[in-house]
């Protein structure tokens, strides 16, 4: 059969009816046998309304005779809907029946075949409760093959059995929509079995699928004109599933991701091909309108319950290439993934384990679990193992010319985010062995041995921040300071030309600003950190090497009327100290601020530089001490500064531009005291958010200052035997309650060493140094604050932050020791009042009070100090364990211990600098 057009329609090979029209006398019109092979059916969909099945009704609508209204058949409802006569047909076999399928309105015409290879089905009858079965196999376009066995029933109508679809290629499927997809199908297999049962008899049909396997195999996807996949994989599965209607439950014990690879590329132009597929098929110019939500039509209809026992991703990759960066990157990570026990059910929680390996190094994982409705809620913990910080080298490397060359970055974070807090962590967090390098000086920038975020929490609810402790350790930094002023931290960072990014969206001024979160550091400890400094925007090169600095910054909080304090100390060259102590507000630096830093028993000779640029002269030899105290209050700056020079000598005359030309050793002889030392106070005082106001000029002052005071005087005795100039060597010094030996007293008793060895007659009195209360205070202190940590290191509440644990401490010692007043009462000294702002509805201004938690650890800390009790045996081990110390030191100089005796205990108050004077007295053998 053709067309008007000669197009092919039908076309049979054979066909055979078995008929018995005997069965016709007792109704039944039945075939023994009926017979089709070799069918061709040819349907051709021309546009989105025209096809030939359409083409043909239509024509043979338009063919039929007009009838009259009057002799209309009558409508066989009346009659209950049933035909007198019975159809039964004991066997019908097709063999080779073909569709063939064109479609022209897709740009590219799909035409495929759809081939009933083969069916055998025996016992069709519409007598009631008739039962019949069939053998059916389907062949498809690229060798697939559906196999469908089972019985079935006409009246009333019901089907069970099993179908089975194998090989069905996904290549067939995305040919119909190659016009449209962005991608082509390279690769991919659907298999499909199932078994059914469908009872269509009652009024509310009856569906049971069981049994349902689906697989997708051998899965490989390339972008349109790319030369490799962007997808791939072995297998993705679903296992032994269920579906039962009208109970409208689904149940699916497994789905599995097996072995898939998802590649992700960045082009040289920043397009990356996955976001360029998405735009073509969901443009993104092209706004997406939700339909509204049809009522359901049987409202007596039960939810759908939905259940998947398993969920997995089972050795699954992702990667990401990048070849818009100056140095490529290329970056995979293994991913499994197992999700159990979901369901829709309200309140259920589905097990979570996630399992993430990076090709450079490390891994990450996730265990928790996880509820959807009624809202979405997760809690679980977050492991992050040996992440190499490496990973994010190239882009680093687009903006600076710095080299991440090595760091890991190790935590574990407990999290939860529900309906009661969108997001709340705790955990603890570590960075190790860092080193950044200077690509421009090929030389170390930055290295860290450790960093340590101990006992971290969060709360978006609370809004609140609270980090226990931050330890820094081992962290080495290199400062450099060119010829033309810049710095080797400003080029490095400002090397690299980077494209402008995105705009950034301007902050809506009428917005209310968030509140800022309530923040609370316990500590940050600074543990044996350096920095090498050099200066070449000098006559000659200056460098200085800071080494074994460690300090504290403790107390921490943006809610707390006290001060965060700062301690830091290290060793300047080799006798050289720095120390700093410090109270101020990090949030508000220049309201209220205290800042203490001295050096101590600094060498001159390395400050030449400096000296010849501003006085035009060498350094030979000398050491400075420098004290500087800083006020800051409401932005007003008052500084006293003191800086001690001792031993100097001054070298050559060097012309440099710019330096000072005045007679500088007439005016250091006018200015030097009797003990040979020029003493200079330098105040500053200013308005430091005035734009003009400047250190500089008055650092510039205090140097020429302490440059044209600078005398050379008479050496003392020992300080020449020693070779060590005019200086004292007649005491050292000691911090209150210590008896260790600084640096730079250390120095002095290398000298005199020196010195005494030239003089064999001498013997020294090393007397036993009494601070008194200066001693008592420190010592008391100490020992209160052993105390605190040896019950912090055993109290076993290390998830509870460190303030707090030293409350509880803090208060157990208290009422150990039966203090008064009660903690009742001191806690309401320590109590912080905070207004009310309900305006106009509560003009009285209710307050409510909080407790100040730093105010009243530091009350109870100064009252348990004043309280401990300290006899005189302590300070005269104190005392004792000083004379030892320097005995021993003395005799590493080689000084015979026969030279050295001990005298009566000498008491000391502190000097300027909180230092107790231990003073020594020369005798003759």
């Amino acid at each position: 059969m053709t067309d008007n057009d000669s197009s092919r329609l039908l076309e049979a090979g054979h066909i055979h009816l078995n008929f018995h029209p005997l069965r016709l006398l007792i109704l039944r019109a039945q075939f023994a046998q009926v017979t089709i092979a070799d069918l061709g059916v040819h349907i051709t969909r021309e546009n989105s309304e025209t096809n030939t099945i359409n083409e043909m009704a239509s024509r043979w609508q338009r063919s039929a005779p007009e009838t009259a209204v009057g002799d209309m058949p009558e409508d066989e409802s009346e009659n209950g809907g049933e035909s007198p006569v019975s159809l039964i047909i004991d066997s019908l076999q097709l063999a080779n029946i073909s569709l063939h399928l064109t479609d022209q309105v897709p740009q590219t015409p799909f035409i495929t075949t759809l081939t009933l290879a083969s069916a055998d089905i025996a016992d069709i009858s519409t007598v009631p409760e008739a039962q019949g079965d069939k053998t059916v196999n389907l062949e498809l376009e690229g060798g697939a093959q559906i196999a469908w066995q089972g019985g079935f029933r006409v009246n009333p109508p019901a089907f069970n059995g099993r179908i089975n679809l194998s090989g069905f290629s996904l290549s067939t499927l995305a040919r119909y929509f190659q016009d449209t997809l962005p991608f082509q199908v390279d690769d991919g297999k659907l298999h499909l079995a199932l078994d059914y049962a469908v009872d269509l008899a009652g009024t509310t049909p009856r569906v049971d699928l069981n049994g349902i396997n689906v697989a997708l195999e051998t899965l490989q996807f390339t972008e349109s004109g790319a030369a490799e996949p962007f997808f791939s994989g072995n297998a993705i599965r679903l296992e032994n599933g269920q579906i039962n209607l009208p109970a409208n439950r689904a149940i699916i014990p497994a789905v599995t991701f097996d072995g898939l690879e998802l590649i992700a590329s960045r082009d040289s132009n920043g397009d990356i091909d996955l976001q360029r597929m998405i735009s073509r098929v969901l443009p993104t110019d092209t706004p997406v309108e939700s339909e509204p939500e049809s009522p359901s039509s049987d409202n007596n209809s039960a939810p759908w319950q939905v259940a998947v026992n398993a969920f997995s991703m089972e050795s699954n990759e992702l990667v990401f290439n990048d070849s818009s960066l100056a140095t490529p990157f290329h970056g995979s990570a293994t991913v499994d993934l197992a999700l159990t026990n979901i369901s829709n059910t309200p309140q259920t929680r589905f097990p979570l384990s996630v399992g993430i390996s990076l090709d450079t190094g490390g891994s990450v994982s996730l265990s928790g679990d996880l509820a959807v409705l009624p809202v979405p809620d997760i809690t679980g913990t977050l492991t992050i193992d040996s992440l190499a910080l490496g990973l994010v080298q190239p882009y680093l490397g687009e903006y600076t010319a710095l080299v991440l060359e090595s760091g890991a970055l190790a935590s574990s974070i407990n999290f939860a985010s529900g309906e009661n807090d969108p997001l709340s962590l705790g955990g603890n967090l570590t960075i190790t062995n860092v080193s950044i390098e200077d690509e421009l000086l090929g030389e170390s920038l930055v290295s860290m041995g450790g960093l340590e975020v101990d006992n971290m929490g969060l709360s978006l609810a609370q809004n609140i921040i609270d980090i226990s402790e931050i330890i820094l350790s081992d962290f080495q930094a290199r400062i450099l300071i060119n010829e033309d002023g810049s710095t080797n931290i400003g080029a490095s960072l400002g090397s690299r030309e980077s494209n402008p990014g995105p705009a950034v969206q301007e902050a809506d001024t009428d917005s209310e600003p968030a509140a800022l979160p309530s923040f609370i550091l316990g500590r940050i400890r600074l543990d044996n950190a350096g920095v090498d400094f050099t200066d070449r925007n000098l006559p000659f090169e200056f460098n200085a090497d800071i080494r074994q600095l460690s300090g504290l910054l403790e107390n921490l909080s943006n809610r707390s009327s006290q001060a965060a304090t700062v301690s830091l100390e290290g060793q300047v060259g080799e006798f050289g100290l720095m120390q700093l102590d410090s109270k101020l507000d990090p949030f508000a630096v220049t309201s209220n601020a205290g800042i203490n830093l001295r050096f101590t028993n600094i060498e001159l000779p390395s400050a030449t530089p400096y000296v010849i640029k501003f006085a035009g002269r060498e350094v030979d030899d000398g050491v400075i001490d420098l004290t500087l105290n800083y006020a800051l209050t409401d932005e007003l700056l008052d500084a006293s500064n003191r800086m001690v020079v001792r031993i100097l000598i001054l070298g050559d005359r060097i012309e440099h531009p710019g330096a000072m030309d005045l007679p500088l050793d007439l005016a250091l002889a006018l200015l030097k005291d009797t003990n040979g030392e020029i003493d200079l106070e330098i105040p500053v005082a200013g308005q430091v958010n005035d734009p003009e106001f400047d250190f500089g000029p008055a650092i510039q002052t205090a140097i020429r200052n302490v440059l044209t005071n600078l005398v050379t005087a008479p050496f003392r005795l020992l300080g020449r035997l020693a070779g060590g100039g005019d200086t004292e060597l007649d005491h050292i010094r000691f911090l209150p309650g210590r008896a260790d030996i600084a640096p730079p007293e250390r120095q002095v008793i290398q000298q005199l060493g020196e010195a005494l060895a030239q003089r064999p007659q001498l013997i020294l009195e090393i007397p036993l140094l009494d601070g008194g209360e200066t001693d008592i205070l420190a010592l008391k202190t100490r020992a209160v604050n052993n105390r605190i940590e040896d019950r912090l290191a055993s109290d076993g509440q290390e998830n509870e932050t460190l303030v707090n644990r030293q409350t509880d401490i803090l208060e157990t010692l208290y009422t150990e020791v039966m203090l008064t007043p009660a903690l009742d009462a001191v806690r309401l000294a320590n109590m912080a009042i905070q207004s009310s702002e309900q305006g106009d509805e509560n003009p009285e201004g209710n307050v409510a009070t909080e407790l100040d938690i730093i105010a009243y650890n530091r009350d109870l800390r100064e009252r348990l100090i004043d309280a401990e009790p300290l006899g005189r045996a302590e300070l005269d081990r104190l005392a004792t364990a000083r004379w030892s110390n320097v005995e021993t030191a003395f005799a590493e100089t080689g000084l015979a211990l026969s030279r050295l005796r001990i005298t009566d205990a000498v008491f000391s108050e502190t000097d300027d600098e909180g230092w107790l004077t231990m003073r020594f007295e020369v005798d003759v053998e």
